[in-house]
């Protein structure tokens, strides 16, 4: 009867399935305060113990991938969301009547205010800059992006401080601009995206 009970031992030890992720486990020993060899071989054979489990030392990592296959990489590419041609066209359409606006304020600027005249002619190039960077974070990096850049653009647009009231509304007309794009494309969003992006401003 014993040796029955000891050749069923034996089987048993046979067929224990193997711990060879030795790494979390002198991880485990090393944090739980073993100070020597002893130790260690304690807790390794309390821990076969409780696991019904054999610990296997692998000497090294190619030993390891014939019996674990590593992970499979996939790799998928996804064509960009086609954007709608409506949505282009109001964007075009705000940029032009801002634009307009602009020459029509450039016309009343008086003629001794050189300096002036300079500046509004760059916030003219500004506007058509700001419009083709739109236009290009759209095509390249999504309706979500682009609505996240313009907000970007809206938060670190400067300050006015020039006395001429003509320039001063010319400069206000840049940031309506960006006002009426960010709106273009919050109602061009998914409701859940709205939402999101909502959140993050």
């Amino acid at each position: 009867m014993v040796g029955q009970i000891k050749e069923l031992s034996s089987c048993i030890d046979e067929v224990a399935p193997v711990v060879v992720n030795l790494d979390a486990i002198n991880s485990t020993l090393r944090t739980s305060g073993v100070s020597s060899t002893e130790d260690c071989e304690e807790q390794i054979s309390e821990l076969e113990s409780l696991l019904d489990s054999q610990v296997y030392t692998v000497e090294n990592k190619t030993e390891l991938d014939e019996f674990i296959p590593s992970a499979k990489e996939i790799y998928r590419f996804y064509d960009p969301t086609p954007l709608s041609l409506d949505l282009k066209a109001n964007l075009e359409s705000s940029w032009l009547k801002f634009d307009n606006t602009l020459l029509e304020l450039q016309a009343l600027l008086p003629t001794h205010y050189g300096d002036i005249d300079d500046k509004h002619k760059t916030l003219q190039k500004r506007l058509s800059k700001c419009h083709a960077k739109i236009l290009c974070c759209l095509d390249n990096l999504g309706l979500f992006c682009a609505y996240e850049a313009v907000k970007v653009c809206l938060e670190s647009a400067p300050g006015i401080i020039e006395e001429c009231e003509i320039y001063r509304k010319s400069f206000l007309q840049c940031q309506y601009f960006l006002e009426e794009v960010l709106s273009i494309l919050g109602k061009s969003l998914p409701h859940g995206m709205l939402f999101v992006a909502i959140q993050l401003y």
